[in-house]
Order: C-alpha cells, then sequence, then structure tokens
C-alpha cells in the first residue's frame, strides 16, 4: 500500500517539474514612426550567463530557461538601445521586446596622405599641381619664391641690383610661357620683371603647371606652357588668419586673411600683405648691396556667389612696392683710406623703383536651366600700373592700363565623351614710357575667336583646336592646335 502512494506521488509531480523545465520563447522588434519591425539575429541573454540565442528571421527566439528565479532577461541589437525584463516566475505567456533606436553614433575620422606635387592624369594636357602644402614648406615666400623645388620652372635673378626675377619654362625664357590668374592673363607688360615678387605664397591654393603649348582657349601666349594660380576659395577659409614671418637678415612679413559669409551663397575673403627689410647687406664687399631695401603693401578683397546654377566673383587688388639698392650712404661716408674710398656720397649708384598697381577681376558663368549639358562663362579683368624708377642718373617711367575680356560656350555631345568650346577674346593695352629724354607709347588692340573640340574613346583622348588673333600692330595670327593622349 505505502508503495502504491509513492509510485502516485512521483507520479503527480511529473506534470510540475515538467512545467519548471519548458523553454521560453518571444519576439525582439524595433520601434520605428510605422510601428515596429522584427529584428533578426538579434541576442537574447540570461544576465550574469553565458546562456543565451539569437532571433531568427521573424525575430522569434527560443530559450532555455535560467538556473532560479529571479532571473534578468537581455535583448540587444545593433543600432539600438538594449531591453531588460526582470522575471521572478516562469512567465506564462510568450515574451515581446520593442527596442528603441540607438542615434548616438560615434564620428568616424577618415584621414588621407596626399603628395605635395601630382601630375593631373585626368588633364588633356600634361600637368603638374603644386599644392599649398607645398608652398608651406617655406616658411615665408612669394611666387618667385614657390618654384625652388619644382624641376619645370626655374627662377633667377635679373639682377641683384634691382631684386627683379626670370623664369625659364622647359628651357625656354619665361616670355614664351603664359603666367595666369585662374585662367585670365596676370604677370604681363610692366609687370613681367617684377610680377613674381608681388603675389604672396599665402595667397595661392594652388599652381598648376601645362607643360607644352597650352590649348586654344587659353590664349596664344602659352608656347612653351602656362602657370596658372589658383587663389583661396573665400568659402573654404577661416575667420582669421594670420602669419608673421622675420629672419636674422632683416626680414619681416605679415599676412591677415579674414573670411565672412556675406550671403546664403556669397562670401568674402580679405587678404592683407605687407612686407619689410631694411638691413644692408654686403657679403662679398663690392660696394653694391647684395638686395634691395623693400617695402610693400599688398591687398586683395575678393567676393564669390555660387548657387546650383550660377557661379560669379569678382577680385579687387591694390599693391605699393618701393625697393632701394645700389650703393648706400655708408659707402661715401668711409675715411680716405677705407676700402670704398673712392665712392663719394655725390658720386654713389642708387636705384630707386616704385611700382603701383591697381587689377580688377571678374567671372560670371551659369548653366542653362532645361539642359545642364550647355553652359556659357565670361571672364574680364583690368589692371593699371604705374612704374617711377631711378638707375643712377637715368630715370625711367611707365604706365599700363589694360583691358581684357572672354566669352565661352561650352558643351558635351552625345554621351558625354565628346566635349565642344567656342568663343570670343579681346585684349587692349595702353603703354605709355619714357626713358631719360626719350618717350614711347603705343596701343594694341586684339580681338580673337577660338573653337576647340575634346574626343573622348577608352583610353585615347584628342583635342583639336583653333585660334586667330588679329593684332592691329602686328598683324593676324592663325594658330591651330592639337594634343594627344
Amino acid at each position: 500500500m505505502i508503495s502504491k502512494i509513492r509510485t502516485s506521488l512521483f507520479l503527480l509531480t511529473l506534470p510540475l517539474g515538467a512545467m519548471a523545465q519548458a523553454p521560453l520563447t518571444g519576439v525582439v522588434r524595433g520601434h520605428d514612426p510605422a510601428g515596429s519591425t522584427p529584428l533578426p539575429s538579434a541576442n537574447v541573454l540570461w544576465a550574469g550567463t553565458t546562456i543565451g540565442t539569437t532571433t531568427d528571421a521573424e525575430g522569434r527566439f527560443t530559450l532555455p530557461p535560467p538556473s532560479g528565479w529571479p532571473a534578468r532577461l537581455v535583448a540587444s541589437y545593433v543600432g539600438y538601445t538594449a531591453d531588460t525584463v526582470v522575471l521572478r516566475s516562469p512567465p506564462s505567456a510568450p515574451l515581446r521586446f520593442i527596442l528603441n533606436p540607438n542615434l548616438e553614433l560615434k564620428g568616424v575620422e577618415i584621414v588621407e596622405r596626399q603628395s605635395t606635387t601630382v601630375l593631373d592624369s585626368r588633364s588633356q594636357l600634361a600637368t603638374e599641381i603644386i599644392s599649398s602644402m607645398e608652398l608651406k614648406r617655406a616658411a615665408c615666400c612669394d611666387l618667385s619664391e614657390s618654384f625652388e623645388t619644382n624641376a619645370t620652372v626655374d627662377v633667377s635673378f635679373n639682377d641683384a641690383v634691382s631684386g627683379t626675377k626670370t623664369i625659364r619654362m622647359l628651357g625656354l625664357d619665361g616670355k614664351y610661357a603664359q603666367m595666369s590668374v585662374e585662367n585670365i592673363p596676370f604677370i604681363r607688360g610692366l609687370s613681367t620683371s617684377s610680377g613674381l615678387t608681388l603675389i604672396p605664397g599665402t595667397w595661392i591654393h594652388e599652381i598648376n603647371l601645362s607643360k607644352g603649348i597650352g590649348t586654344a582657349v587659353n590664349g596664344p601666349n602659352a608656347m612653351t606652357g602656362q602657370i596658372d594660380l589658383c587663389l583661396l576659395q573665400p568659402s573654404a577659409e577661416p575667420p582669421l588668419f594670420v602669419n608673421l614671418y622675420g629672419n636674422s637678415q632683416g626680414r619681416m612679413e605679415a599676412n591677415i586673411h579674414t573670411a565672412q559669409k556675406t550671403g546664403k551663397n556669397s562670401h568674402n575673403l580679405i587678404l592683407l600683405h605687407g612686407n619689410w627689410f631694411n638691413t644692408e647687406m654686403d657679403q662679398n664687399r663690392d660696394g653694391f648691396m647684395d638686395m634691395p631695401l623693400s617695402q610693400r603693401i599688398n591687398i586683395m578683397d575678393r567676393w564669390m556667389y555660387r548657387d546650383e546654377n550660377r557661379t560669379g566673383q569678382v577680385t579687387l587688388r591694390y599693391v605699393n612696392d618701393v625697393r632701394t639698392g645700389g650703393q648706400s650712404a655708408r659707402h661715401g661716408a668711409l675715411p680716405a683710406a677705407g676700402e670704398h674710398a673712392i665712392h663719394r656720397p655725390d658720386m654713389l649708384y642708387n636705384i630707386d623703383i616704385r611700382n603701383e598697381m591697381v587689377d580688377v577681376l571678374g567671372k560670371y558663368g551659369f548653366v542653362f536651366k532645361n539642359d545642364p549639358t550647355k553652359s556659357v562663362g565670361f571672364i574680364m579683368s583690368g589692371r593699371r600700373h604705374e612704374v617711377n624708377s631711378l638707375y643712377g642718373e637715368r630715370r625711367y617711367t611707365g604706365t599700363q592700363e589694360s583691358l581684357y575680356g572672354n566669352a565661352v560656350y561650352q558643351q558635351v555631345l552625345g554621351t558625354g565623351n565628346d566635349q565642344v568650346k567656342a568663343g570670343l577674346s579681346f585684349q587692349y593695352d595702353d603703354y605709355r614710357e619714357a626713358f631719360r629724354d626719350s618717350s614711347f607709347a603705343r596701343k594694341e588692340l586684339m580681338p580673337g575667336a577660338f573653337a576647340e573640340y575634346t574626343s573622348k574613346r577608352e583610353k585615347l583622348t584628342w583635342v583639336g583646336g583653333l585660334r586667330v588673333d588679329a593684332n592691329d600692330l602686328f598683324g593676324t595670327a592663325v594658330n591651330p592646335r592639337a594634343h594627344l593622349k
């Protein structure tokens, strides 16, 4: 009888034991504005243990019960905030987790290292790009000092007495290379000898060197290549930039840049540059200063507007440059037995050069609203440059007034592999020069027209162009040009 009672009690406890060991089921879903969505492969784990599982494609899970009650069950998913449920006894129904999205994502910083001088493989010409990082290798520099590490362009002193510098590109004199600022002819005329030193290096974003004859669009002067300067963009500059420089030889420079946002799509950038060198140097002891004394003020105001279909900019620049070289007054003050006793104060050979320049540059371009493959651009510039110089007893003065205009139509043809450019250009120069008792004056008018066609076929690119320029003093020049890459 006792054995039967024990058997009956054991059979009664079987359902209770089976219920206690039954696995838990449930679903994990993510909250969104439209309701909730299943979260596949979500993690479900008993807190403080290694007992867990993952959800299936529908967000459902089945989990063994814990070793004891109460217990905490945690559900987690990438991009969502984890949720924890405290269970004091086995649940009587499937569990349901609703996880909220986690919007606090850590930032990702991408850092790229790029060479300071690169060859542009996308350009049809052999174009070398000198970035602003290359210019920063020198503590201070102007444009003439920016090519010291470049093998293509060689800058050398024309004469150390006046401090003028010239360039040689691909072995030929600089007059065969076109010097431009954002494809606007810039260093030309009276500024050819001194223009390289009148552009501070801190103003330049990058320099594009095009080796070989230029395309028909860039003008008739690019025989050995083009040096195109890209200035700083107002929208990309910080509100304030200050750069100060000084060395043991007495040279001091200051550069101040201020950028402002003038509208929804417009920005303005003011660039200030000052250069002062007032130390007489004569290291070879020949009685002449090795470098002229200089005082220079350079100011530029650059305004730019850009929206989805239009872009425009206006740039104003003023330069005042004073250089004094030759023999200094201290050579005439030496005693009679001194090294330079022959140099009396009234016999010193002095050089005094003064440049004053005003530039106005403007650009405007737009893309056709109904056809984004077509665009039109207009470029203009104006300059007034005055030079007043004295070489010993010989005086030279010069005045240059120039106007330049260019209109370019551009259209992409077919599937985008062909492109055509055509336009008109105009150059006006008025020179008035005087040397001692002689004077020279001339005016040049040079209208021009050009057309250029670019065709790309897989790895082959062909550019054909034709330029016609009619100079009223030197006649008409017809220049066909072709590039194959």
